[in-house]
């Protein structure tokens, strides 16, 4: 059963309250802020709400149904009705961040928006421009072009010893300082110094193994390669084969067991190729494709088209 409803929730620690609806199949107010319902319970699908859920807990939060509706659109114009009266997009009263006059658009495209930032959940998110930005959270996107280190910093939380990567000019908030917990940055050294690892191989498979391990039998040092290194990588390397396979291991390696100098690939010898291929037309076996061709004046295509098939 679909049972359209709004609801309001007020935040408790700063008194805020929020608007919203639920019109989605088989919703039901039970399900509001509700863990043991036996379906998926319901947050609001606000990011804002859900962050300072996240950060704070449901038991922060009070609730209350206003009211149901017997479908989906007239739930709809209730709640963009309210929401406009209250004018909740610069009302720093509610956490809402718009009024909905056009629910398929997203905020940005209803409303002139800021990027606001919560350090400590490390999301981002949007709200009114007009809004004050709430304790806690940051103006500016800190996840904006965040997968590489140029012009970035470090910072952490003196309190939760929480730390993030931002921009150089990002403004930093109470309790964040620049750099990173000692204990941290030793940390990931000991995790990505290399130099105490080492390579070994049996031409089939690698091992990875500290300088103190014990090498097993018919390993030794170095690598294999399966696919084909490119530009000057490519001089450093040889084929070996046993005869049915082959691979690629640096020059100055031990071949494996089995495995001598060249190189075998079936599709050497054509087996891959359709053009290399024995091919058969109104009975008759060709070596070739191009055979068929010279033999029988036809082109590919006629040829394909009146029954040529590839052996």
């Amino acid at each position: 059963m679909t049972l359209p409803y709004t609801y309001l929730i007020r935040f408790k620690p700063t008194n805020q309250i929020y608007y919203g609806s639920r019109t989605a199949k088989h919703c039901h107010p039970d399900e509001l802020f509700n863990p043991n319902y036996h379906k998926k319970h319901y947050t609001t699908s606000s990011k804002y709400v859900n962050a300072l859920i996240s950060q704070y807990g449901l038991d922060q939060f009070e609730f209350e149904i206003r009211k149901t509706f017997k479908d989906k659109m007239s739930c709809l114009e209730w709640e963009s009705k309210i929401l406009k009266h209250f004018n909740v997009e610069s009302n720093p009263k509610f956490l809402n961040g718009d009024s909905k006059q056009e629910s398929f658009k997203a905020i940005q495209n209803n409303v002139p928006t800021k990027f606001i930032s919560n350090l400590e959940l490390g999301i981002c998110i949007r709200m009114h421009k007009d809004k004050p930005v709430p304790n806690g959270w940051v103006i500016g996107n800190i996840n904006k072009n965040n997968t590489h280190s140029k012009n970035k910093k470090w910072i952490y939380n003196k309190n939760t010893g929480r730390n993030r990567m931002v921009s150089k000019d990002f403004v930093l908030p109470d309790e964040w300082i620049d750099g990173r917990p000692l204990e941290i940055c030793k940390k990931q050294r000991q995790t990505l110094k290399s130099k105490k690892f080492k390579h070994y191989t049996n031409g089939f498979n690698d091992l990875l193994l500290k300088e103190n391990e014990i090498v097993p039998d018919g390993y030794y040092p170095g690598r294999t390669y399966t696919n084909k290194p490119s530009g000057k990588r490519l001089f450093e390397y040889v084929w070996i084969t046993n005869g049915s396979e082959s691979r690629q291991i640096p020059n100055n390696e031990l071949l494996p067991e089995g495995f001598y100098l060249g190189r075998y690939s079936s599709h050497l010898f054509g087996s891959r190729n359709p053009s290399a291929k024995n091919v058969e037309f109104k009975g008759i076996v060709y070596d070739t494709v191009k055979d068929c061709i010279k033999a029988t004046n036809l082109s590919r295509y006629i040829l394909l088209k009146e029954g040529l098939k590839y052996l």
